[in-house]
């Protein structure tokens, strides 16, 4: 969990007000499994593009799940509602 976190918080062209709507992230896999999720505490500006900042939640319910993902090649996704695949 700690390295998915490491690699999939930042740095990234991202729009830091859109990251701070939000009260978590969830670090997937290409094919959807929840590797990790954090509360978010803040976003830190690197040049032009950002990293979050967050505090792992080892406990969430959706660790370790499937959950839907888009076929976007961008690996930033904002998502408002989530489907489970496999519970």
């Amino acid at each position: 969990m700690q390295d998915a976190w490491a690699a999939g918080r930042g740095v990234w062209k991202l729009k830091a007000t859109r990251v701070l709507e939000e009260d978590e992230v969830a670090i997937l896999s290409p094919d959807g499994l929840v590797l990790a999720v954090a509360e978010i505490t803040g976003v830190i500006k690197h040049d032009e593009r950002q990293s979050i900042e967050g505090a792992l939640i080892t406990n969430h319910p959706l660790l370790g799940k499937y959950v839907e993902v888009s076929k976007s090649r961008n690996p930033i996704r904002h998502v408002q509602e989530v489907r489970l695949i496999s519970w």
